[in-house]
């Protein structure tokens, strides 16, 4: 079997996705398993330990590039986890045999020959169950439990020591619920004292925005902020001991390292940690119930004190 998974977006759904390819393996075992992306989680998809090859979607804008490209694959199974119509109509074209996209829209009725009929917004399960119910045409009946999915290693990480950090992530690209800077702020100016070293990560353009803030504790940490390459990044926070941020890519990645992840949320559909919350052994969720808001509304005094209490507490490497 020649299979490829297709999820062109960010960094939090393409991690979530991963499971999908290490049950592909245990139900093929022979299997050769590609994963096709963009640039953006290239560094994440070629760590996954379940993936034979990336392919980067950002390499095939024309339909008769992304067709050829997919003939020369001889792929006997494509999986659409996001349904994009462009590389679903250019499935169609190549003749790929099995083409697997959920019923619930127009494109894949028009391009894709399987269609599990199940929806996703209103759905009581995570988003990484979801996805694996478009494996339920090939033999795959029994969706694992989010203790389940925790377990499982999904990528490779390269380093093996640990340093008494906690890395403060405070942006996102909008799809969730956040804190202001100012209560990232709080929360330093709350820790400051403790025996870790704190940074702060994100984007370089997150940096632009970092170094126009009037705070008073965020200017005096160290900020990596645009200094990493994904996988530099990866590994920056994988022999980290903890890391904070809102449902966002970052998070994930931590989760699935094996530290701390904390992660901010509210109970909202279709945002809730029900649906988005990350994989791994060492998740902490700190919910809050759904009252309209704008912002995330939890504490920094009560996030602090939630951090200290587990920071007593050793990290189990991956």
């Amino acid at each position: 079997m020649r299979i490829l998974i297709a999820r062109t977006d960010s960094i939090g759904d393409v991690m979530l996705t991963l499971p999908m390819a290490y049950y592909l393996k245990k139900l093929f075992p022979s299997s050769c398993v590609f994963f096709l992306g963009k640039s953006y989680t290239k560094d994440i998809i070629e760590r996954c330990l379940w993936v034979d090859e990336f392919l980067n979607a950002d390499n095939a804008y024309l339909l008769e590039d992304q067709v050829r490209w997919l003939q020369q694959l001889k792929l006997d199974l494509i999986i659409f986890a996001l349904p994009d119509p462009r590389w679903m109509r250019a499935a169609h074209c190549a003749g790929v045999p099995k083409r697997i996209a959920t019923g619930h829209r127009f494109s894949s009725w028009r391009w894709a020959n399987q269609r599990p009929m199940f929806g996703r917004k209103n759905s009581p399960l995570h988003e990484a169950q979801l996805n694996l119910k478009l494996l339920t045409g090939l033999g795959f009946h029994s969706i694992p439990s989010i203790v389940e999915l925790n377990t499982l290693p999904l990528l490779r990480f390269n380093t093996t020591h640990s340093k008494k950090r906690i890395i403060i992530h405070p942006f996102s690209q909008g799809s969730a619920l956040n804190w202001t800077l100012d209560q990232y702020d709080e929360l330093v100016g709350l820790l400051h004292h403790q025996e870790y070293e704190i940074v702060i990560s994100g984007t370089k353009k997150d940096q632009e925005v970092l170094s126009m803030y009037q705070g008073s504790h965020l200017q005096h940490i160290e900020s990596v902020c645009g200094k990493f390459s994904l996988s530099e990044l990866i590994d920056f926070i994988a022999e980290s001991t903890a890391l904070i941020a809102c449902s966002t890519g970052p998070l994930h990645l931590a989760a699935q390292a094996g530290i701390h992840a904390v992660g901010l949320y509210v109970n909202r559909i279709p945002i809730h940690p029900g649906r988005w919350q990350p994989l791994g052994r060492k998740v902490h969720i700190l919910a809050e119930e759904d009252s309209g808001q704008e912002k995330i509304t939890t504490s920094p005094a009560s996030v602090a004190t939630f951090l200290r209490s587990i920071m007593e507490h050793p990290t189990t490497k991956r």
